[in-house]
């Protein structure tokens, strides 16, 4: 937070936007103890957070995605754990506050729970596979949206 304001300073890292994310991501409220807890990693160099759930946290991945204007996108993935449904969100920073994203405006494909979406700790495509782990596409950054390759 910015001294003496209520304010949050515009996010800098990874770790600022995780800050960031809504509340109802989190089942605690004390979001860096529950890092340390879950033992997660943090590449601020590469934009990418990862935190393993447990029987009540959601797991988490993160990633930072630059866009053409110098801002960036947050991808948000929750993995499955006791079910088999997955969520993968857009956020955008704007006036002290993450916004979620429409989903149709930066991706090529429909969101399908039953796959499986890995974010990148480097570069900048997302992996889809199938919960056996056939990869059936990737999707490509291109500093606004995602396009869909083989």
């Amino acid at each position: 937070m910015l001294s003496g304001t209520a304010a949050w300073a515009e996010p800098h890292d990874v770790w600022d936007y995780y800050m960031l994310l809504p509340k109802d991501y989190f089942e605690v409220p004390n979001r860096e103890q529950l890092f340390k807890d879950m033992r997660g990693t943090l590449d601020k160099k590469n934009g990418y957070l990862k935190m393993d759930g447990d029987g009540a946290q959601h797991g988490m991945e993160l990633g930072l995605f630059k866009r053409t204007h110098g801002d960036y996108l947050l991808a948000a993935y929750l993995p499955p754990m006791d079910e088999p449904q997955v969520f993968l969100d857009f956020f955008k920073y704007e006036n002290g506050k993450l916004v979620k994203q429409n989903w149709a405006k930066i991706m090529p494909v429909k969101f399908d729970e039953n796959l499986l979406y890995k974010i990148p700790r480097t570069g900048t495509d997302i992996v889809v596979t199938k919960p056996n782990g056939k990869k059936l596409y990737v999707l490509k950054w291109n500093g606004e949206k995602f396009q869909r390759t083989k």
